[in-house]
């Protein structure tokens, strides 16, 4: 049993993913056939909470990573957090199954649309 999002594997018995809540599929080849596609990818935090919940609120099933920037001077703006605004240091990235990812990410460019007038209109 497999997640087709996440790719985990599940004993026998097991009818859904523990971390993605969505139906596990028998192999793993079904489970690649489905697709997972990319859906975000950035290090605002705040942003990516408001794509996750109205991810959530849509019924969208997703998975978030969360991943260290490969980047030599992470490890320095660590160290000199207090001394100096650092870059950030992670990324995360938003997954969800490619039959989602058209209603995913008009989900996505209201919210941008949206971030956009407010702007706008503090100007």
């Amino acid at each position: 049993m497999f997640c087709p999002l996440c790719k985990a594997e599940y004993r026998f018995g097991f009818r859904e993913c523990s971390d993605c809540h969505i139906a596990l599929v028998e192999s793993y080849a079904e489970a690649e056939s489905m697709g997972a596609n990319r859906l975000w990818d950035g290090d605002d935090r705040e942003k990516c909470g408001g794509i996750l919940d109205a991810l959530l609120a849509a019924g969208i099933p997703f998975q978030s990573k969360e991943l260290w920037k490969k980047n030599p001077w992470s490890w320095i703006s660590i160290f000199l957090w207090q001394f100096s605004r650092p870059h950030p240091t992670f990324h995360v990235e938003i997954w969800v199954l490619r039959k989602d990812l058209p209603r995913a990410e008009s989900i996505v460019e209201q919210m941008e649309a949206a971030e956009k007038a407010e702007w706008e209109d503090d100007e």
